[in-house]
């Protein structure tokens, strides 16, 4: 007769927690991607929301496995995952925290050399891109596709058109656009 090896129960949450990252992540972006809300404080809600989802689903496995450790060796596996799921929230969620102070006074700048780019490279998502330069960097917008269509008609009539955007610094959240 052959023993059947009895794996750690603290190893069920790091699977789970592999499942979360390597499935869970995908899923979730694909959802919340839709190219609609894209700029103001709605595209920071949906950043905020798609920031916080990992960090609750590794709160939640952690506490779980926590009660039902049995062995103390299975405490170590458990501080190990609790050591991966605070550096992977922390990752997840920097630069939402970090974008808070900007909240009410955006950061500002002017674009130039703009380009308008469409991707449609997801099956159910597109994205529309507002690109430029400001003092001799480039940077790359996301925006609702009323704001990119009207751009790229006055980009037709005017070849100079500038942007003058406010935006939050650490997720390049699109606040408040005016085409000139």
């Amino acid at each position: 007769m052959t023993a059947k090896k009895k794996y750690p129960l603290a190893l069920i949450p790091f699977i789970l927690f592999l499942l979360i990252l390597f499935i869970g992540i995908p899923l979730g972006l694909y959802y919340i991607s839709s190219g609609n809300i894209d700029e103001g404080i709605p595209a920071y809600i949906k950043k905020v929301i798609a920031s916080i989802i990992i960090p609750i689903l590794c709160i939640a496995f952690l506490y779980s496995s926590f009660i039902s450790i049995k062995k103390r060796i299975n405490y170590l596996f458990w501080l190990i995952g609790a050591i991966l799921a605070i550096l992977i929230s922390y990752f997840f969620i920097r630069n939402v925290v970090a974008d808070i102070p900007y909240l009410s006074n955006h950061e500002i700048m002017t674009l130039e050399n703009l380009h308008f780019d469409v991707e449609t490279e997801y099956e159910f998502s597109t994205f529309y891109k507002l690109e430029g330069e400001s003092n001799k960097k480039e940077y790359t917008f996301t925006v609702n596709k009323d704001t990119h269509d009207q751009g790229e008609i006055l980009k037709e009539q005017n070849d100079n058109l500038r942007a003058y955007i406010e935006y939050l610094p650490n997720t390049h959240t699109l606040m408040k656009i005016k085409y000139q």
